[in-house]
């Protein structure tokens, strides 16, 4: 692909929204992915730029310009749309031509799936960081700053380990680490608040509207590389989300809209159509960008969000401004792992569960697990190194060996895993191919956690204490300040709640009740325990509970869900308004089911606020959250036991 269309192509995006449900493996599985493709990707690329430089060449020698691609030139096309703020030039149109490869775009803000990225050394293979956002419009930037804080903090770790080993026994075969320029590519940004009833309207247009101004002037200030809005054409997700920016003909929507070249009056329209008037965006006056509203494009009409984005690109272009990141340079060697028996995947977890049992006496129990390195090598030429493989306490045999890899070659290790088993626990796996010669190293990292079937849960915090240990939290979550477009929570006992919503509480037991949403558009109904300001819930330790949906009476309701059914969120907010969960959301069922959730799995979300610090570990839990998306109402979800435990062997 790099070869074919290297020359016609700015950036390679590989996979999408990897830390949810768009990829099924685990962090390190997807990076070992994404590097074979940017070696592979790049490897065509200069394939293809060293044959169309001897194409130009010899065309030279001929006195005649042979046939080749060219980009399309549009300047003089009005009908040519461009939302691209950036000032960069594209492609062969600018001075120097260097297509990028990118890290897929991240779902949600930082959290421990990047941190894993990190840890197998992704950085070195990305030409630029790449996230979406779909939060509210007031967090963009918070959102923005903490991913910057994020890659900051992680070069600053991949420093630190550099020194370490450079003093270590791999003492002159340490490759420097480069500074680089990290442009930040933001392949995905839109609103995701608009329903199917709502698209239709002129309320909910210019809700669209106000969010895209407020959200590409903070964009205009960051100066990301590729802000792109989502999504042109119309885009009803889920048959509950409107994205698009694009509103269909009024035959298309089916009903008849009186139209003129913009579209604006100066009062509704009597026909049942949309008439936009410049009072519904804060205006006196006509401005110019409002000129565009309902110009056609693509058989659609453009929006009031479409006609502002298209006139700020115009009168605000920008040179974007990259972060710098600390990395090594890409090794030729690519390092995965093949679990086998006695392991299950832990995409959560960033790592895998280890079931096997030991015949051997011990004085410790343990779990076992089998699984295979493979190593490949996509360089040019042959490369001697030493491969070593350690295991954070000690049980797995350490693997140090030297091997000579030729280019192409795939070689596969089999290797017995253990980890200790007595109390729960992350085990780092580390496995590293270090060239003889000073060339960069290959890394993998994963992590082993023992079989929690079997063992026994100790509580360390329950959620049955009274109401006046939470007094002063609770007060201070009454204070915080909101997001346009995030409800106003009222007290009901213990609990905070959105209009609409019941809680019976028994201490042990929960029961919600949800008779209707919020008024504000397309948000869930709320639920949000405030807790103790000493409440212990630290990485190591689990929140627990089981949870079931009773019977629904067939009832036509408004929706926060999509047609996949019923789900819920589980949060926990900290004091500085953040909200954390564990992806996915529940499924609840009328059957009772379990929710086991690690604590260091939990990772920002979006709709809470963006605040540093990012990390979950690194803030006091505030409050319990539940989002409640039911697909009819009333619903009616029950909590049983909700704990906080420790797990142990014994």
């Amino acid at each position: 692909m790099g070869k074919t269309y290297g020359d016609l192509v700015d950036a390679w995006e590989i996979e999408n929204e990897p830390d949810i449900s768009f990829v099924a493996e685990n962090p390190e599985v997807y990076a070992a992915f994404h590097k074979a493709c940017y070696l592979g990707v790049h490897a065509g690329i200069a394939e293809c730029l060293e044959s169309r430089a001897e194409s130009s060449a010899q065309s030279s020698l001929r006195g005649t310009d042979g046939p080749r691609l060219r980009y399309p030139v549009h300047a003089a096309d009005p009908g040519r749309l461009s939302l691209s703020l950036s000032g960069a030039q594209s492609g062969m149109d600018g001075q120097n031509f260097s297509p990028r490869v990118l890290m897929a775009p991240l779902a949600l803000p930082p959290g421990p799936y990047l941190e894993r990225l990190w840890s197998n050394g992704l950085a070195s293979y990305t030409d630029g960081f790449n996230y979406h956002y779909y939060g509210y419009a007031e967090d963009f930037t918070g959102v923005y700053r903490q991913f910057e804080n994020a890659v900051e903090q992680l070069s600053r770790v991949d420093a630190a380990s550099c020194r370490v080993a450079a003093g270590s026994s791999q003492r002159g075969r340490m490759p420097r680490l480069l500074s680089k320029p990290f442009p930040v590519f933001l392949t995905e940004y839109g609103y995701g608040l608009l329903d199917g009833e709502a698209r239709n309207t002129v309320e909910g247009r210019v809700r669209q509207w106000r969010w895209f101004a407020d959200v590409v002037g903070q964009i205009s200030s960051l100066k990301p590389e590729g802000p792109m809005a989502f999504v042109f054409n119309p885009y009803y997700e889920g048959n509950l989300n409107e994205f698009g920016l694009l509103m269909p003909k009024p035959a298309d929507r089916g009903r008849r809209m009186a139209f003129d070249a913009s579209m604006l009056g100066s009062s509704p329209s009597t026909s049942g159509s949309m008439h936009f008037t410049p009072a519904d965006f804060g205006e006196d006056r006509l401005r110019p960008w409002m000129a565009r509203i309902g110009q056609p494009m693509s058989g659609a009409e453009a929006s009031p969000a479409l006609a502002y984005l298209w006139d700020y690109a115009e009168r605000h272009p920008y040179r974007s401004r990259p972060w710098t990141a600390s990395v090594a340079s890409p090794s030729p060697v690519i390092i995965d792992f093949v679990a086998e028996a006695d392991m299950t995947q832990l995409k959560t977890a960033g790592g895998y569960g280890l079931t096997g049992r030991t015949e051997e006496k011990r004085t410790m129990d343990a779990r076992t697990g089998r699984g295979r390195i493979i190593l490949y090598h996509l360089g040019q030429a042959p490369i001697t190194g030493d491969l070593k493989m350690m295991t954070a306490g000690g049980l797995t045999p350490v693997v140090d060996r030297r091997l000579t890899l030729v280019p192409g070659e795939r070689r596969e290790i089999p290797v017995e895993l253990m980890v200790p088993a007595e109390t729960f626990g992350e085990h780092r796996l580390e496995v590293v191919f270090a060239p003889v010669e000073q060339e960069p190293a290959a890394v993998y990292a994963t992590s082993l956690y023992p079989d929690t079937s079997a063992m026994m849960r100790r509580r360390v915090e329950a959620f049955d204490f009274a109401n006046e240990r939470a007094r002063s939290v609770r007060t201070a979550l009454q204070a915080r300040s909101l997001a346009t477009g995030e409800p106003r929570l009222i007290a009901s006992g213990r609990w905070l709640v959105s209009d609409g919503v019941r809680v019976d509480d028994d201490g042990d037991w929960w029961r919600f009740t949800v008779e209707h949403s919020p008024a504000e558009p397309l948000r869930p109904a709320m639920a949000e325990l405030p807790l103790p300001s000493d409440f212990k819930f630290k990485p190591g330790m689990f929140l627990t509970f089981l949870y079931r949906a009773l019977g629904q009476p067939e009832a036509a309701g408004s929706r926060s869900s999509s047609w996949a059914g019923d789900s819920v969120d589980v949060y926990f907010r900290a004091a500085n308004g953040n909200l954390y969960q564990v992806w996915p959301r529940l499924r609840p069922t009328p059957e009772w089911t379990s929710c086991e959730q690690s604590a260091q799995d939990f990772t920002v979300a979006f709709f809470g606020r963006a605040a540093l610090p990012w990390r979950f570990a690194d803030n006091q839990p505030a409050a319990l959250v539940f989002f409640l998306r039911p697909a009819r109402l009333p619903f009616v979800f029950e909590v049983w036991t909700p704990q906080i435990v420790t797990l142990s062997s014994r």
